[in-house]
């Protein structure tokens, strides 16, 4: 779990070859760690799909029940008392359109990290006799029962879990729990919000796009516009903690608060928005896509 130097831009490091890159280099100078509790490895931030699900279990389980993970201290954080790990993954196997095109044929970071991950938890598993949970944008890639074995997961989460991973956790502690999940939300009250610190202070402004374009997953999923008092909530966590700066993911933030079928941007949602941030005190306000 790193925060790329404050730079997204290093996290495409990740997907080049494992055999060029010593680790050292890599976990030093592109993606040392986030802060972490060296006692307890709770991370300090955290990636914001992580964050969600938490907020989702929150309200169900109580604070000291659940706890945001870094996987370089999970031997410190996985006990008798685990009952369920939770995984969230971008490229787990190296087989997104970036790492086949860096490292084609070949093991990249992503994957080798993701791999030294299971090869532990697997260990850890043994011991303590936990679920394991994996879910996030990578995660179809893990959606076939031989990769389950393989790296000792029991069920996988393709597409939105803010609505049902409450339920989903009390079906694994029962053993109920099927191998595998799709899912999209249906209401956007029901995406929790954050409660935590995330990743380079990374908040969610929107999800889904609505041009309809066939050969895109993200047509999916309806359009969904998260409003700008939630977001000014959710800014402030991460601007509390220390950073100066409010970066906003959205499949197509021209897109945010659009309301003709012509896909005209909306200038004052947009312009409402960038203000309403600045306005709490952020330096800085960016987007990850246009």
């Amino acid at each position: 779990m790193t925060n790329y130097r404050g730079n997204f831009l290093y996290g495409f490091i990740a997907c080049g070859p494992y055999e060029v890159l010593p680790e050292w280099v890599f976990d030093k100078v592109f993606c040392p760690p986030v802060e972490t509790d060296p006692i307890t490895g709770e991370a300090k931030v955290a990636q914001v799909g992580l964050r969600r699900v938490e907020s989702a279990l929150l309200q169900g389980y109580k604070r000291d029940e659940i706890l945001t993970v870094n996987p370089d201290y999970i031997e410190k954080s996985i006990g008798s008392d685990t009952k369920i790990v939770g995984i969230n993954v971008m490229d787990p196997l190296g087989m997104a359109p970036v790492t086949t095109t860096m490292s084609p044929e070949k093991l990249s970071y992503v994957a080798m990290k993701f791999k030294k991950m299971c090869a532990s938890i697997i260990q850890l598993k043994k011991k303590y006799d936990f679920k394991v949970v994996v879910g996030g944008n990578g995660a179809w890639e893990l959606a076939k029962t031989d990769r389950m074995r393989i790296h000792g997961i029991d069920t996988v989460v393709v597409g939105e879990a803010d609505e049902l991973a409450l339920d989903l956790f009390r079906d694994l502690e029962k053993g109920d729990a099927p191998e595998l999940l799709h899912c999209f939300v249906r209401n956007i009250q029901n995406i929790p919000e954050i409660t935590a610190p995330t990743v380079n202070s990374l908040i969610e402004a929107m999800r889904g796009c609505g041009r309809g374009c066939d050969f895109c997953d993200v047509n999916k999923r309806s359009k969904k516009d998260l409003p700008l008092e939630r977001l000014q909530r959710e800014a402030k966590i991460n601007l509390d903690y220390g950073f100066d700066s409010v970066w906003l993911h959205s499949d197509e933030m021209l897109l945010y608060g659009c309301d003709n079928r012509d896909f005209y941007p909306n200038y004052d949602a947009i312009t409402s928005l960038w203000k309403g941030l600045k306005g709490i005190g952020a330096n800085f306000v960016g987007t990850t896509h246009m």
